[in-house]
C-alpha cells in the first residue's frame, strides 16, 4: 500500500495536484484547509498605476471586480504569474521567494512615490507587503477581494492518515499552515513529513517543532510533486 499524502491546497487547484499524485505512486487525500469566497464588490482606486498579485485567489477575485488590464503588474510565484496573464494582464516581472525578495523586486522596478500601488488580497490575512512598501515611501493600498474560511476539525479519513508513520502533508500557503496549527491535536503529529511551497510558508511549522520538512525547489506545483519522488523523501 502506498503512503498517504494530504493536499491542503484550495479548490480547484487541489484536484489538479491530486491527479498528478496518483501518477507517482502515492495515495492522495484532497483536504483543503481553507474555502474561498470572492467579494461581490470592492472600493477600487481609479488612479492606480501598478497592481501587485501575491496569490491566484487575488488574481481571480480581482479580475471579477475590474475591467482594467492596463496597469503595470508584478507577481509572487509562477502560478500567480500564469493566472494574471490568463486573466488578461501583462506581467512585467515575478519573484519566486518570500516577502523580502518581492519587495526587493518592486524597488528595482518602481520609484517610491511614483504611482499608487494596489494589492488585491484578503485584507484579514495579508502579511505585511503593503505596510513594508509604505515604510519605504511608496503609496500602496490593499483592496479586499476575497475571504477565507478555515476548517475547524479534521475528518476521520485525514485523522487516520495522520496517525500512520509515513504520512505526508503538502502546504501551499501560510494561512493553511496556521489553520492546521489551530486544529485540535494537530501539534501531536510532529513526525509528519511536510512539503512546503516555500520556506516562508513552512517557517511557522519549524518554530512549532516540526522537523521533517522539505521545500520545493521552485514555488510551483510540479516541484511540490517532485519532492515525493526523491529517494531521501521515501527513506
Amino acid at each position: 500500500m502506498t503512503f498517504p499524502v494530504i493536499v491542503t491546497r484550495t479548490a480547484p487547484g487541489v484536484h489538479k495536484t491530486v491527479a498528478k499524485l496518483t501518477k507517482v505512486g502515492v495515495s492522495p487525500i484532497a483536504y483543503p484547509l481553507l474555502s474561498v469566497k470572492f467579494a461581490e464588490s470592492a472600493e477600487i482606486p481609479n488612479d492606480a498605476g501598478v497592481t501587485i498579485f501575491t496569490s491566484v485567489n487575488g488574481v481571480n477575485s480581482y479580475s471579477q471586480l475590474t475591467d482594467r488590464r492596463d496597469t503595470r503588474v508584478y507577481c509572487v510565484g509562477a502560478a500567480t504569474h500564469a493566472a494574471a496573464e490568463e486573466m488578461g494582464w501583462t506581467v512585467l516581472a515575478s519573484s519566486h521567494g518570500g516577502t523580502n525578495e518581492f519587495i526587493d523586486l518592486l524597488e528595482k522596478h518602481i520609484d517610491s512615490g511614483e504611482t499608487l500601488i494596489v494589492h488585491p488580497t484578503n485584507t484579514k490575512t495579508a502579511f505585511g507587503i503593503t505596510e513594508m512598501l509604505q515604510e519605504r515611501g511608496y503609496v500602496a493600498q490593499m483592496v479586499d477581494c476575497y475571504t477565507t474560511k478555515r476548517k475547524r476539525k479534521l475528518s476521520k479519513k485525514v485523522t487516520e492518515a495522520l496517525q500512520t508513520d509515513d504520512c505526508a502533508v503538502m502546504f501551499y500557503s501560510t494561512e493553511a499552515v496556521m489553520a492546521f496549527l489551530d486544529l485540535q491535536d494537530s501539534r501531536e503529529y510532529k513526525d509528519l513529513k511536510i512539503i512546503g511551497l516555500s520556506e516562508n510558508i513552512v517557517s511557522n511549522l519549524r518554530h512549532q517543532g516540526f522537523s521533517r520538512i522539505w521545500v520545493a525547489e521552485e514555488p510551483i506545483d510540479d516541484a511540490m510533486v517532485n519532492v515525493l519522488t526523491m529517494p531521501e523523501f521515501r527513506d
